[in-house]
């Protein structure tokens, strides 16, 4: 809002005004970069010659909710990054459980971790290694769940699903009568309510989750080269496995990419398709109710419904068959 000088009205001779007690006033800023973060071109500007790939709309959509919640983002991204950090130290307390509990220490051994640092003075008996361990668990667990918390906290989901459906509902009120033709009836709502959730649940907030994942794999590596360190020959084949396992999963992801896809783009249809013939009813009911249609009608939502509900777990099926 802007706020305007609250002193009289000076008139300009032979302009008419129109007197009011109006102090502020509203401006509008209109939004010519298209969505997301212009991935089309900007309106007036520069416009987009091919069509974007997938890839490049899951960055542009990531890079939107992160100019949108910046303070969160970067939260969550660090939070994402200390699970990984604990694993990694839980590893290290079974070392020490195995070299100096189960296997016991010689007379003058100390109890090494990273074979650095020596812990002998709280592992000085099986039972201080025990001690050790359990402390260790408990306080890592302890942590483990104030992560989580302090990440649920931020409202990661809530605050992008609800500046996603304010976007969504601006464009709505907005949109032409020619472009709305493009549309159903009940696919604006469709959008506002299932897709979005899914775009925020399945893209933004698995971004989150790769970057954990991600880097898990390079503490997990960085475990196995210390671990194979202490076996002759096996530091060579280690680390020839961590680029095999990496160009496996790519192939992985890229043979059964375009075909979970598909599937998900066939259950959102069948959703818009079985919404607007819901809607269309509810326009004809009595008409449906005078020529006695009832039962007909229930019987292809029953056939529209079904169908949502196959495509909807062929896609689910795809993604959890899908090995990374």
């Amino acid at each position: 809002l802007i706020e305007l000088d609250p002193t009289p009205l000076t008139v300009v001779s032979n302009v008419k005004v129109m007197p009011s007690n109006q102090s502020t006033l509203k401006v509008y800023s209109i939004n010519r970069v298209t969505f997301p973060s212009g991935i089309y071109g900007n309106l007036g500007g520069k416009q987009v010659e091919t069509e974007p790939t997938v890839m490049q709309i899951t960055w542009a959509f990531w890079m939107h909710n992160y100019d949108e919640l910046p303070f969160a983002t970067k939260m969550g991204m660090f939070l994402s990054l200390l699970p990984p950090i604990l694993l990694y130290f839980q590893q290290i307390t079974w070392e020490v459980l195995i070299n100096c509990g189960l296997v016991g220490l010689q007379k003058g051994e100390k109890c090494m971790i990273w074979g650095r640092v020596d812990i002998s003075s709280l592992t000085q008996s099986p039972a201080g290694v025990l001690w050790f361990v359990a402390v260790a668990k408990i306080i890592f667990a302890a942590l483990l769940h104030i992560i989580h918390v302090r990440f649920r906290m931020l409202k990661l989901g809530g605050q992008a699903t609800m500046k996603l459906r304010a976007n969504i509902f601006t464009t709505m009120l907005q949109i032409s009568e020619e472009a709305a033709e493009s549309f159903d009836e009940g696919d604006v709502c469709t959008v506002l309510d299932n897709e979005t959730q899914h775009a925020i649940e399945t893209v933004w907030m698995q971004a989150f989750q790769l970057l954990q994942l991600t880097w898990d794999l390079c503490l997990r590596a960085v475990l196995c080269i210390q671990v194979g360190g202490f076996l002759p020959g096996m530091q060579p084949l280690l680390l020839l496995s961590i680029p095999v396992m990496s160009v496996s999963m790519l192939v992985a992801l890229q043979l059964r990419r375009d075909g979970e896809l598909e599937r998900r783009q066939e259950a959102f249809q069948a959703d818009e398709n079985c919404r607007a013939f819901v809607v269309m009813c509810d326009y004809c009911r009595s008409l449906i109710l005078t020529y006695k249609k009832g039962w007909a009608f229930t019987a292809y939502f029953n056939e529209f419904h079904r169908d949502v509900n196959n495509k909807h777990y062929a896609a689910a099926v795809m993604s959890s068959n899908t090995l990374l």
